[in-house]
């Protein structure tokens, strides 16, 4: 009898693809019938370019976009710290400017020394929170970073995809009933979302 297999991501559940990919259980592609290793190959490699087509590029290119997000931050957020380090020393017109230009509008008056270090204490405090989306892009960074084809993947990371996308379109996405190729889809709609936010984001910060 001749095997029947899953070809395609159209057809494929996400919970067999994960067998796939992450156990390195090709029968997972099984219908009905038997099928040899070389026939299961086949269709796996077929399965894995539709996969890359999908979804791939777009994840590739999303993470080139996040980390370029990350590198401006920190550069941001270090630059803010040794403006406070050196206004502390003394008022420079220069770095009050580069202040102002991060948002941090306060009027940094040397006439009055108490308010003037209220002022750079206070960019410190508002400073530190940019620390936290720092750190929490850096995670999302690494959690996404493992779908690209530099990293071999596992299901903790399928699991975290499917609570942020979940969370995304509002409602559970269940990996037995779901395709690989609505799975994709969800995914492409969630990174050209965050790559619509981060450039909104972008914006607010040259407007300033």
């Amino acid at each position: 009898m001749t095997a029947k297999l899953h070809m395609t991501c159209n057809t494929l559940p996400l919970s067999l693809f994960i067998r796939c990919l992450v156990d390195e259980d090709l029968t997972a592609l099984v219908i009905e019938g038997d099928a040899d290793m070389q026939t299961l190959t086949n269709a796996w490699q077929a399965i894995n370019q539709e996969w890359m087509d999908l979804c791939g590029n777009k994840q590739n290119n999303y993470l080139l976009v996040l980390a370029l997000e990350i590198e401006r931050m920190s550069f941001s957020q270090e630059v803010t710290v040794c403006a406070v380090d050196a206004l502390r020393m003394c008022r420079f017109d220069d770095l009050v400017k580069v202040l102002h230009e991060q948002g941090y509008r306060f009027p940094f008056n040397p006439s009055n020394p108490e308010e003037y270090h209220n002022d750079l204490n206070r960019v410190l405090a508002r400073s530190k929170r940019h620390l936290v989306d720092i750190q929490d892009k850096k995670q999302q960074y690494e959690r996404l970073k493992g779908g690209g084809t530099g990293k071999k993947v596992d299901h903790q990371y399928f699991n975290q995809m499917l609570v942020i996308l979940s969370k995304f379109i509002g409602y559970h996405i269940d990996e037995e009933r779901t395709t690989v190729a609505r799975y994709a889809t969800v995914a492409n709609m969630y990174y050209q979302h965050i790559e619509q936010l981060e450039k909104k984001s972008n914006g607010r910060q040259k407007d300033r």
